[in-house]
């Protein structure tokens, strides 16, 4: 989450610390910079994944477990890569 100028206005929110914003971005291997997208920063990152990673052809996706999701993971799948995340939700209901 990054802090917004109070003159700022592309995908800022209000949270009880001030004006905030999220950056998304997709990078390929070396980490150079394929995409990137603002959201207000009280929406869930869910909300841009599919659309930030859309068109982009890879053979695999890493993700943090916060994009644990079976659709994500169906997308992914669709696509012909391999998904790399963490399995958060998977691991808490066997007790892990």
């Amino acid at each position: 989450i990054v802090r917004v100028h109070q003159h700022g206005a592309e995908g800022m929110s209000k949270s009880r610390c001030g004006p905030g914003t999220k950056i998304h971005a997709a990078v390929d291997a070396p980490g150079n910079p394929l995409r990137l997208m603002l959201s207000p920063g009280q929406h869930g990152e869910m909300l841009q994944i599919r659309a930030l990673i859309e068109g982009i052809r890879s053979d695999h996706v890493m993700a943090d477990k916060g994009h644990d999701t079976d659709s994500f993971i169906r997308a992914i799948k669709h696509d012909g890569a391999i998904s790399v995340i963490p399995l958060a939700r998977k691991m808490h209901e066997q007790g892990g």
